[in-house]
């Protein structure tokens, strides 16, 4: 079974067109980039649209490698790519072998829209955050007698829930202490600690967007959303609160699956963990210095793609069921939509260009003058195809999969040399004729048309039939 068979792809492939063209006739336009990394998100991992060639030059066996879209939101695959990529980076060229504590904030409905809706907000919000947790530690220190200790963080922004939803919230990656001219300090932290971290949070946030022009006691009846926006803001609204934007059941919330009672709302409790009016500050999860392996699995869930092609399941019926990770206290194991409404789900987690959703803090940020002494060690360059040298930002694919899955990709089956790239082929005719000669299906990439309301073809069917009725008997 070929890329075009899976049922993710052939949700966004049947309709997406139908999608943007339903909203320009509502007069509310989305945002290009939208639209965009749709369409790129059609064409990866498929080889009719071009590919990488590798031979081996023992057996004269070939390899081909499909061309990626490097989406942030629609493709698992390359989500998942970027996931291994960052877990790499943080455990082999940041974190020394410290202790790492997380630190999980999540905010209530009405900031989390301001932060989706605006980019400026969420950065506020999270230099508010990183500056308290590390003024925190750093006071901590200076009892134990250390002059000028420095803190070092890794946040990574997630945009989405467990319902496939939008939820903007922070996963914040902590050395467990503070460091000075590389020599690192533990710093313990309790329950009670958190609680007064998430007050301390609470209030400075709320402060700071009053005095901004962000907050107000009681809502604005008067407020207007800028008209440019207007449908990019009701797509996230609709996800913030876990319904739906669009459609026939517009206002709804997706059908449960498997629900057997009421579930009743109850404040979160736990070890490290403290909650107030909206606000959850989570601190519980603590790797040690030694294990290497627990951080990399840890950087890998933080940095972990919106959605997994295998909890898309299609029902019976035709309908998109949406896997839970865990079952709910009522029992709802699954969600159902239909294509049109979980397609809308997934475009409603799509990220703006150019925002980053990694940052680097204290000792970690790139121009602190101690990163060099704090972070594990820097990373070494290589040799470019025009035998130039530059810094390697990304681990090559063939070393991630190495590292995840113990797999050598390069390494031929037949006589276990190695493979060496040859060229990429992106002519058509080329593709068609080499994909022929080695027996590989050809994929088509053709997303469907845009549909016309059906509704409206019947009222129109219904009212011709009634005309020629009236003329029938009148004549």
């Amino acid at each position: 079974m070929g890329v075009t068979s899976e049922v993710h792809y052939q949700i966004v492939s049947r309709n997406y067109q139908t999608f943007f063209l339903e909203r320009e006739e509502e007069g509310r336009h989305l945002p290009h980039y939208l639209k965009k990394e749709c369409q790129r998100f059609l064409s990866c991992g498929i080889l009719s649209q071009g590919f990488i060639r590798l031979h081996c030059y023992h057996c004269n066996s070939e390899k081909l490698v499909a061309f990626s879209c490097k989406g942030r939101t629609l493709c698992p695959r390359c989500g998942g790519r970027r996931m291994s990529d960052t877990a790499a980076h943080l455990v082999d060229h940041i974190f020394k072998e410290v202790p790492v504590r997380q630190w999980v904030l999540s905010f209530p409905f009405r900031l989390r829209y301001l932060m989706a809706y605006d980019s400026k907000i969420q950065s506020l919000v999270l230099e508010i955050t990183v500056r308290a947790i590390s003024s925190y530690y750093r006071q901590k220190a200076k009892r134990l007698g250390i002059i000028s200790p420095k803190t070092g963080a890794v946040t990574i922004i997630q945009r989405f829930g467990g319902s496939v939803n939008l939820n903007p919230h922070f996963h914040m990656l902590f050395m467990d202490g503070v460091m000075k001219m590389g020599e690192f300090t533990s710093i313990h932290i309790q329950d009670e600690d958190v609680h007064f971290l998430c007050h301390r949070l609470k209030t400075r946030i709320i402060r700071s967007l009053q005095k901004r022009g962000h907050w107000k006691e009681e809502l604005d009846e008067n407020f207007e959303l800028d008209q440019e926006k207007l449908g990019v803001n009701q797509l996230m609204g609709g996800s913030l609160q876990n319904r739906l934007s669009f459609g026939n059941h517009k206002g709804q919330k997706p059908a449960q699956i498997g629900k057997v009672l009421e579930r009743t709302w109850a404040e979160p409790q736990g070890p490290c963990l403290s909650y107030l009016e909206g606000f959850s500050l989570h601190a519980n999860v603590k790797i040690g210095k030694k294990n290497r392996e627990g951080l990399e699995r840890l950087a890998r869930y933080v940095a972990r793609p919106a959605y997994a092609k295998d909890r898309v399941e299609r029902g019976e019926s035709g309908q998109i069921l949406w896997r839970l990770k865990n079952p709910w206290k009522d029992g709802t194991t699954h969600l159902k939509f239909s294509e049109e409404e979980f397609l809308e789900r997934l475009i409603s987690l799509i990220p703006p260009p150019r925002i980053n959703l990694i940052r680097y803090h204290g000792v970690f940020s790139p121009r602190h003058a101690e990163r060099s002494l704090s972070i594990n060690k820097k990373k070494s360059k290589r040799l470019t195809l025009r035998e130039t040298e530059r810094i390697e930002y990304r681990t090559p694919w063939a070393e991630l999969l190495k590292r995840v899955f113990k797999s050598e990709v390069l390494q031929c089956e037949k006589c276990k040399n190695k493979y060496e790239y040859v060229c990429e082929i992106t002519n058509p005719h080329i593709i068609k004729k080499m994909l022929t000669h080695l027996g590989f299906a050809i994929e088509i990439v053709a997303p469907s048309p845009p549909r016309a309301p059906p509704l409206a073809y019947a009222n129109q069917w219904h009212d011709e039939d009634q005309r020629h009725h009236q003329e029938f008997f009148m004549n």
